[in-house]
């Protein structure tokens, strides 16, 4: 059993040698390598291979080519539309500012903060009537108020 066994795996080492020197001179003739003794048939029919081979890889790399330029365009689309709300925000915001500098206090900016609207409310204490809004509990000199006046006398609205 083993003289057969080892016939057969020296039968098919021989085989694959022979495939392999085959596809060597093949590779070598694609590459214009040892054609210089075919014959017009063999010549013609290396180069309708090369063209075959030649169009198989134009094929793929159009294809490629395609694929990317869709995915830019994608892309593209993408970014314009962005460029396009970032230009109204600014639009926006550069009316805003306008508004601001003239003094008008009615834009239309969507985030807009809340309006200051003043406050009238009469002081607990003395009975008088004090008008104004409040510094945020923070005195002028930049220390916090310990009372519910601030500096100027006024009380916060979110203390009455």
């Amino acid at each position: 059993m083993a003289p057969q066994c080892s016939f057969s795996n020296y039968h098919e080492y021989l085989q694959l040698k022979s495939k392999y020197e085959r596809l060597q001179h093949s590779q070598r003739q694609l590459l214009g390598e040892d054609i210089g003794n075919l014959g017009i048939a063999e010549l013609e029919r290396l180069e309708r291979q090369l063209d075959i081979s030649v169009g198989q890889v134009r094929s793929l790399k159009t294809q490629s080519q395609l694929d990317r330029l869709s995915e830019l365009q994608g892309k593209e689309e993408m970014l314009m539309e962005n460029n396009v709300v970032l230009k109204r925000k600014l639009e926006e915001i550069d009316l805003a500012l306008k508004s601001w500098e003239t003094g008008e206090q009615s834009f239309t900016y969507s985030h807009k903060p809340a309006q200051y609207e003043p406050s009238i409310h009469p002081l607990h204490g003395n009975g008088t009537l004090q008008m104004g809004c409040s510094s945020g509990g923070v005195t002028h000199e930049g220390t916090a108020a310990t009372s519910p006046q601030d500096a100027n006398g006024l009380v916060p609205e979110w203390v009455l």
